[in-house]
């Protein structure tokens, strides 16, 4: 989200000479692979894991590069009731979850670090608009969210909710993705611009928040938090292939994707374009 809205904020796509760049929202990466797929849009930035949902079901894209990623993003989030004090106290109660994203890798990773079986609380999928919402009307006891949902969610809760911490359990990514078929001098230049639009969130973060802020329509507040939550930095690491084949098993073991699903994840890894911007950043064997 950063990096994209800033560099059209600044106008650094048409420094490089991509004349008519529109940046648009959508729902979440899943919601953006499918338009990326009808020929909506050409590029799009999505999660680790949306990438591995699509791609296990037959979509064709190019993973250009890492333009951010996060420890925090994720984050469980309980009421404070009666009996509830630490995860082991999550047994019988309503665990809610956004089906297909981040959140629902992030669910089953937090119950199993924990020692508690899905099978021992009740899973509720959650409508990916209002799960926060959801959240706070207490149509389930706790959730796993992400940005912006899981922010708001702990504000409004505010002394009534918890947040149960476990560092570096996921690291979520966030990835530039082409539809087959564009160029490299275009990837380039949009990864260029990128790379501009990340000195500025580096080195001048107030100013940055206030722009994108402005642009989104939150809360200044808010925005310094999401931005504060997110490591920007372009590359293309060797972590990120480990990670998309590590996500497809839980995929298939999660009935997600076909049983006999399989993609060669190196083979989608557009290589090209980031070693001609910043060479020593890829470190990507291909």
């Amino acid at each position: 989200m950063g990096l994209g809205h800033m560099a059209a904020l600044q106008g650094y796509f048409a420094q490089q000479g991509l004349k008519g760049f529109e940046v648009v929202s959508c729902v979440n990466g899943g919601d953006c692979l499918e338009r990326l797929e009808r020929g909506d849009i050409d590029l799009t930035l999505a999660s680790d894991i949306a990438i591995t949902l699509a791609t296990q079901k037959g979509r064709l894209i190019d993973v250009v590069a890492t333009v951010s990623q996060s420890r925090r993003s994720n984050q469980f989030i309980a009421h404070r009731l009666p009996g509830v004090a630490s995860p082991a106290d999550l047994r019988g109660r309503r665990v809610g979850y956004i089906k297909g994203t981040s959140s629902h890798y992030f669910v089953e990773a937090f119950l199993s670090f924990h020692g508690i079986s899905v099978r021992e609380v009740e899973m509720v999928e959650l409508d990916q608009v209002r799960a926060a919402d959801q959240l706070i009307a207490r149509e389930v006891d706790a959730a796993a969210l992400f940005q912006p949902q899981a922010p708001r969610a702990i504000r409004e809760l505010g002394e009534a909710g918890q947040v149960f911490e476990v560092p570096g359990l996921y690291t979520v990514t966030i990835n530039l993705v082409a539809r087959p078929g564009i160029a490299d001098a275009d990837l380039r230049a949009v990864l260029l611009a990128m790379e501009q639009a990340e000195q500025d969130l580096l080195g001048k973060p107030a100013k940055s928040a206030q722009a994108l802020s402005q642009r989104l329509g939150l809360p200044e507040a808010a925005m310094r938090a999401a931005m504060a939550d997110f490591d920007f930095r372009l590359g293309l690491e060797q972590g990120l292939l480990i990670a998309l084949e590590s996500q497809a098993r839980w995929a298939r073991r999660s009935a997600l994707v076909p049983s006999s699903s399989s993609v060669n994840y190196l083979s989608l890894m557009r290589v090209e374009p980031m070693r001609q911007v910043a060479p020593r950043r890829v470190t990507l064997i291909k």
